[in-house]
Order: C-alpha cells, then sequence, then structure tokens
C-alpha cells in the first residue's frame, strides 16, 4: 500500500511487522527519499511457521507423473476425467446418429442387391462339370439295370405258365402258382377276379374249409393239441394245409357237426391259477410293531392290502410302504396325513 514518505522517517528502527520499498527496491532504515518522491509502498510481514504447502503440490504432482490411470484424475473443476470423457464421446455420438442410420440404409440396399443378382443368376451358375466317363458309366448302368429286369419278369411269366400247363391232382383242383409280387403283398392279382364261376365254385370251399390235423392214434389225448386253422382271416393267419389224401378236406357243415358231435370236456380245460389274497394287518398288529423294519418282514402284499384297507396310497417299495404304515401307528382314520391319503375319483 502506498504511505506518505513522512511516514517511513518517522517509523521505528526495530519495527519487523512491515518494510518499505521504492520503484521495488527495499529501504533501509536511513536512506534518503529523492524530493520529487512524495509515497513509498509499505508491506506487511506474514508471521508463520515454515509452511510446507509447496512440498505437498510437489509430492502430488509426483503421483501424478506415476500414474497410469489417467481416467481416475481430476481437472481443476474437480470433476473426474472418466465422466469428462465418457460426455465429450457422447455428445459425438449423438452428433454422428444420421450418418449411422445413413451406413445403415446403405447396407440393407447392398444386400438386396447381391440378393437379386444371386438369384437372377440362378443356382450353381458357376459351376461347370464335364466328365464324359462318368456319363458313360451313368448310361452303362441304366442300361444293365433295365436289362436285369427284364430278364426276371421273363423267368417269372415263364415258371408261372410252367406252373399252369402242369396236370392238376386228382383230389383238387389245379392251384395257380403265385407270382413273386403277389407273396409280397399277400393278396392275389386282380386275374383272379376274371377266372368262371365254376373255378370260383370250386375254389370257395377250399379258402372256407377247416383242417383237423388230428389222427385215430392220438383221439384219446388232450383236444388242446387239435390244431382248428381258418384260411379266411387276415394275411397274417396260418396257411391251410394241402389235402394230400391222408387228412380228408372236410366241408363247413361236417366240420360243424362233428364239434357239435364232439365237444370239448370242460373237465379237460386246466383252470387259471389265481393270487391268493393276502390279508392286511390289524390294528392290534400294527400297535404292537416297534418299527418299520418289522413291517418289512411282512411282505409287499400284506403291506399292499393294510394300506389299502386304510385308504393310503399302497404303491412304492417294500421299504416305502413299511414306513408309510408306520407312520399312522395308532393314529385315528381322520387324523391320517392328507398326502398319505388315497386322493379320490373326480
Amino acid at each position: 500500500m502506498l504511505v506518505p514518505k513522512e511516514e517511513f522517517f518517522a517509523a521505528d528502527d526495530k519495527n519487523e511487522d512491515s518494510f518499505y520499498t521504492l520503484s521495488g527496491r527495499i529501504l533501509l532504515p536511513g536512506d534518503s527519499v529523492p524530493p520529487d518522491v512524495s509515497y513509498v509502498e509499505k508491506h506487511f510481514r506474514l508471521r508463520g511457521g515454515k509452511g510446507g504447502f509447496g512440498s505437498m503440490l510437489r509430492a502430488i504432482g509426483n503421483q501424478i507423473e506415476k500414474t497410469t490411470n489417467r481416467e481416475m484424475c481430476r481437472d481443476l473443476s474437480g470433476r473426474r476425467m472418466r465422466d469428462v470423457n465418457a460426455e465429450e464421446k457422447l455428445k459425438q455420438w449423438y452428433a454422428k446418429a444420421s450418418e449411422r442410420e445413413r451406413e445403415k440404409v446403405d447396407r440393407y440396399l447392398e444386400r438386396q442387391k447381391r440378393r437379386r443378382e444371386t438369384l437372377e443368376k440362378g443356382p450353381l451358375y458357376d459351376h461347370k462339370f464335364d466328365d464324359p466317363e462318368y456319363y458313360r458309366r451313368k448310361a452303362k448302368i441304366s442300361d444293365e439295370l433295365q436289362s436285369a429286369v427284364n430278364d426276371a419278369l421273363e423267368k417269372v411269366v415263364a415258371n408261372a405258365k410252367a406252373s399252369t400247363t402242369s396236370e392238376p391232382g386228382p383230389s383238387s383242383a389245379p392251384k395257380r402258382q403265385r407270382l413273386w409280387i403277389e407273396h409280397l403283398d399277400g393278396d392275389s392279382l386282380s386275374s383272379d377276379d376274371t377266372d368262371d364261376s365254376s373255378s370260383s365254385a370250386e375254389a370257395s370251399p377250399k379258402s372256407d374249409s377247416v383242417v383237423v390235423t388230428s389222427s385215430s392214434e392220438t383221439a384219446n389225448e388232450e383236444t388242446s393239441k387239435t390244431a382248428w386253422e381258418v384260411s379266411d382271416a387276415s394275411p397274417r393267419c396260418l396257411p391251410l394245409v394241402e389235402n394230400t389224401g391222408d387228412i380228408p378236406a372236410l366241408k363247413p357243415e361236417e366240420s360243424a357237426a362233428s364239434s357239435a358231435a364232439n365237444p370239448i370236456p370242460t373237465s379237460k380245460l386246466e383252470p387259471v391259477p389265481s393270487k391268493p389274497v393276502v390279508p392286511g394287518l390289524t390294528e392290534d398288529e400294527l400297535s404292537a410293531t416297534n418299527s418299520a423294519s418289522e413291517l418289512e418282514a411282512r411282505g409287499l402284499d400284506c403291506l399292499k392290502q393294510s394300506l389299502i384297507d386304510r385308504g393310503l396310497k399302497c404303491g412304492g417299495s417294500l421299504k416305502e410302504r413299511a414306513v408309510r404304515l408306520f407312520s399312522v401307528r395308532n393314529l385315528a382314520p381322520a387324523d391320517y396325513p392328507a398326502k398319505l391319503k388315497v386322493k379320490p375319483p373326480k
């Protein structure tokens, strides 16, 4: 601050709280002041210790220079550099939004253009295959396959003609040889429908006949050994046994009369054994049981019947049934747990 030069001359020489300067030069006690100068500068001294703030600043500066995480540093306003950089990137991203949309549309149009070009060219437009050996072998295989099929058909037709020209047997009408395709299908060809009425009448009793495969030596044996085979069932049924002369072929009327005259005795039929019902445990027997392991000795059937009698679930292994039954020991039916009871039908 500026003070009159008279104050400088009147100041105490031992004053340590302030000092005076003139044009940047310190005025010591006894110095002269030019006559044309009326004011001098007065400075006050600040009392305090050594300080140390400069050392602190230097230490912080060293740390800043050594760190590698610049994002965690702060600027002069106190904001993290990470937040400042993120804000700057967000502004740039918003500024380029229209450009990104335009690039997206351009990429879509480019894909559509490539697809149209591909469709116009067709599949495998750039594939070129020219192998004479392949075409030669392909034609050869086709010819050999056709020749093999023709030869097989000729053999089948020849065998069919040979079987139809053979002499018929004395006890049956001539039997037509079935083609291989008929064996696969299990049905006769449409040519059977064009036969005359006489051959149809002769073949009908044979197809509907019932053949008995029994002899006089086995007449006293069980009737279950007599085989009845009906041929008018589905193709999966057993085929008819051809009449060889030893076993007479019965007509339907004769077979029905024979079965009525010789009924199958019911005493010869073996009864189907029924599984005995195992009684369940009574309340007294269950109360006398001390553990579930003792109930396991009763067996699965006994435990199942005991659970059924009490309206409880009876499934599970032997151990599960024993534990379930032992859990309701000394309980009234109304106190049985709901999870153990059988759900009523809806």
